[in-house]
């Protein structure tokens, strides 16, 4: 079998497998009626029996689907990184400030893990969602340790880049890489502190990821500002087909940092009693409108690349970019529907959004699939 270069950005695949078992429990979560917390497999069994069965049936065989192939991806993308992390070919990416973002993605795609567990996994296991509170001590230990863990990764590549000259001509919309993973870390926590009922418990989770929050925030609006003002400034026109699936990367952010807020200020609420409902609302529909309208223009942008050269017999890692925007648009979707949209239209939409990126995710797997099987007729990066 040909052996593809070493690109911690497989990950990616893992990533997006993982957000596609997530889509369903949160369109579940938030539009069947359940008692407080998370919605468990027992509120759905009155449901299997009336006229809209076969959708949660179908939405259940996604998560499991996806849940097991998420954990399968993540077995066998540590192993290969951890037998090419020392090769001479790992090192020069790590050194590179143009591709070393990529680094982060192992966290990244841990981190959806802990969402796994603690969204899809429970959903199913009755001595798991009939005991979350247990749960909620070892998560912020375990969380902790992948904070710990992000944090010195993220601080050693930023300061790289501040560091090491480099072409700020040639960076791409993948150098949101590190603000999206401290993002996914850090919804995490949120969502820790929002469960938890244990104050100490909470109160920790709070606090630190408020800390990454602001990390996260910054490092994120001053890169797609620089991002926007390179590319407007940039003669050579639209970014090269290997980068053009990372125009969608804002969208992911977007969801991550605007459902930490939305956590936090649920936290805020349980803890104090004050009623943040307005803010909520203002926080998870200004994210919408916002990822609407940015959805629109990278799906303009990306019209020609889409209807002709994604179905070329060609594979790149960058492909998998395709997906996460996706899923995470369709779990904003499902929290606008919370706080705000109770409409069938965003059933449809939810539903459309889940179905390409199952879509893209089966031809992208089918490309690596044809890359591994060493077909010279392939172009494979």
């Amino acid at each position: 079998m040909k052996k593809l270069p070493f690109n911690p950005l497989q990950f990616l695949m893992a990533l997006g497998a993982g957000g596609i078992a997530v889509i369903p429990f949160a369109f579940m979560n938030y539009s069947v009626e359940h008692p407080k917390g998370l919605i468990a497999l027992k509120h759905i069994f009155p449901l299997l029996s009336g006229p809209s069965a076969f959708l949660y049936y179908i939405l259940m065989i996604i998560m499991i689907v996806f849940g097991i192939v998420h954990v399968v991806l993540m077995v066998n993308f540590f192993i290969q990184y951890i037998n090419r992390k020392k090769t001479t070919q790992a090192q020069d990416y790590a050194n590179d400030p143009l591709k070393n973002a990529g680094m982060t993605t192992p966290i990244l795609a841990t981190a959806m893990t802990f969402n796994l567990f603690i969204w899809v996994i429970r959903f199913f296991i009755p001595i798991l969602y009939e005991n979350l509170q247990l749960l909620m001590r070892p998560a912020l230990v375990l969380w902790i340790i992948l904070r710990i863990v992000m944090m010195r990764q993220t601080l050693g590549l930023v300061k790289k880049s501040f560091a090491t000259s480099f072409d700020m001509e040639k960076i791409t919309f993948s150098w949101l890489l590190i603000p999206f993973t401290i993002g996914m870390v850090t919804v995490v926590g949120t969502g820790i502190a929002a469960l938890a009922k244990d104050t100490m418990i909470a109160n920790t989770a709070a606090f630190l990821s408020l800390i990454s929050l602001g990390y996260g925030l910054f490092l994120f609006v001053t890169k797609t500002i620089t991002l926007f003002q390179k590319h407007f400034s940039d003669t050579n026109g639209l970014p090269a087909k290997q980068t053009m699936p990372s125009v969608l990367s804002v969208i992911p952010g977007v969801t991550l940092y605007s459902i930490s807020i939305f956590r936090l200020l649920h936290y805020y609420g349980a803890q104090t009693g004050q009623h943040v409902e307005v803010l909520t609302f203002f926080v998870i529909m200004g994210a919408f409108t916002f990822q609407t309208w940015y959805l629109l223009f990278g799906a303009t942008i990306l019209k020609d690349y889409i209807t002709k050269d994604f179905w070329k017999k060609e594979y790149y890692v960058t492909m998998r970019g395709l997906i996460c925007p996706l899923v995470w648009y369709a779990v904003l979707w499902s929290f606008a529907y919370n706080v705000f949209f109770h409409n069938p239209i965003i059933y449809a939409i939810v539903l459309w959004a889940t179905a390409f990126a199952i879509i893209f995710f089966v031809i992208i797997s089918k490309k690596l699939y044809n890359c591994n099987r060493s077909n010279s007729s392939i172009s494979c990066e």
